[in-house]
């Protein structure tokens, strides 16, 4: 009898502790099980949902922090239940059909610290209602139809860390707006009608550690510029105009300023064999693990004499058929 009821209560203990492990898994997955949502923030997530499909994630005290909507039917009149969601940080609306009406709502987060807008119908002029969000930190606008004078409230949001810009009309003139940014790590100007002008107007960017030029107009200026950012551990330059010529400055610019380099990117650009004695600069860089090197006009022969002194680095690579 005695064993009967210690098998019972030994049965209650392992019970008991595979629902709390149960609950543990369903609350730290399912966020729309958490009961303690603010009423307000529950009925803004429902209304939302009878207008698009949304994934969300609670804080400790149940507020909404972030809000998936990427590749939805989020639109305007959804983004106005936004407003109803103080405590909001992160926002994914990358190719949704949201336009400049739902950064209005939007603005009116003070605690957002990272938008992601790609692919939208988002432009300048919604632009300006983000100028004032103070605690952004995160801002990604790749593929929208944005330009110079969108830059100039970017310029204004001097807390942000990444900015993604990346096919898009900005130029020059734009750029020279993200002067003051001087806390950016992370920027994407790929696919932009950026000159070696453009970047020189950045001045030192200490803080920036991966800069994307892919598709870029790149000359001497566009080169020497690259000694603004020191600490710089990934560089993309593929499909961009570098060229031989070019490759001897660039390597000095590296080798001297960027010791941190981790990766650069050359690929689906003009270099041939001629290029290959001034890479072989790049063995003074101790920390360059990655280059890319795809689609170029260097031929085999040459790319075993680079990957022969050049021992430390993996290299991408296809080759030329030349003298192949």
């Amino acid at each position: 009898m005695k064993q009967t009821s210690f098998r019972i209560k030994e049965f209650m203990l392992w019970f008991g502790l595979a629902v709390i492990t149960l609950l543990f898994i369903l609350f730290s997955f399912n966020s729309d099980l958490f009961f303690f949502t603010p009423a307000s923030e529950q009925a803004a997530l429902d209304s939302m949902k009878e207008i698009t499909p949304i994934r969300f994630k609670l804080n400790e005290e149940g507020h909404v922090v972030e809000i998936f909507a990427t590749d939805s039917t989020m639109n305007d009149v959804a983004a106005t239940y936004l407003k109803e969601l103080p405590e909001l940080q992160r926002l994914h609306l990358e190719r949704s059909v949201i336009s400049d009406a739902s950064l209005k709502y939007i603005s009116s987060l003070n605690h957002l610290e990272a938008i992601f807008l790609d692919e939208t119908a988002v432009s300048d002029t919604g632009l300006m209602h983000l100028k004032k969000n103070d605690r952004l930190q995160e801002l990604s606008l790749a593929n929208c139809s944005i330009g110079d004078d969108g830059m100039l409230a970017v310029g204004q949001l001097v807390e942000l860390k990444m900015l993604n810009v990346s096919k898009t009309n900005v130029t020059d003139t734009g750029i020279k707006n993200l002067e003051p940014l001087k806390k950016m790590e992370v920027l994407y100007l790929s696919g932009t009608k950026l000159t070696g002008i453009g970047l020189q107007s950045l001045g030192e960017m200490s803080n920036l550690t991966h800069l994307d030029l892919n598709g870029t107009e790149v000359d001497e200026t566009l080169v020497e510029s690259v000694r603004q950012f020191p600490n710089l551990e990934l560089l993309y330059l593929g499909n961009s105009t570098i060229n031989d010529k070019l490759i001897p400055q660039l390597m000095s610019v590296l080798t001297e300023t960027t010791p941190k380099l981790r990766g650069l990117s050359l690929k689906e650009t003009t270099l041939s064999d001629s290029a290959i004695p001034a890479l072989k600069m790049m063995g003074q860089l101790k920390n360059l693990a990655i280059v890319q090197l795809q689609n170029t006009k260097i031929t085999k022969p040459a790319f075993k004499q680079l990957a022969t002194v050049v021992t430390e680095v993996n290299f991408s690579v296809n080759y030329s058929e030349k003298n192949d």
